[in-house]
């Protein structure tokens, strides 16, 4: 039951990333950078084990989507890395014009 009452948000702003975790106890939230946010999808080292995504910048990182089967986990780890890039990234080596380097 107590599971069933757990929840992420990804709130992805102009300017900001907020991950906020919703718990039955508590609730954590951390805020990135759009400008500096990456998301990593970290593949597991073993077979039958499921992979980490991951949004993070300057050294700081939150893990979402646990509770995701992988192909799910998949699928939003390629939408957030869209939705992140999308505005207010600087494209590769800062030049207008080149592709963003997510």
């Amino acid at each position: 039951m107590r599971r069933g009452r757990y929840r992420e948000v990804i709130d992805i702003r102009d300017d900001c990333v907020t991950v906020s975790k919703i718990g039955h106890r508590h609730t954590e939230q951390r805020e990135f950078p759009r400008l500096w946010a990456r998301v990593e999808l970290v593949r597991a080292r073993s077979g039958g084990h499921p992979s980490r995504l991951l949004i993070g910048s300057h050294g700081k990182v939150c893990e979402v989507g646990q509770a995701l089967i992988e192909s799910d986990r998949l699928s939003l780890g390629r939408r957030l890395s869209e939705l992140i890039g999308a505005t207010g990234a600087l494209p590769a080596g800062g030049k207008p014009g080149a592709a963003p380097n997510i």
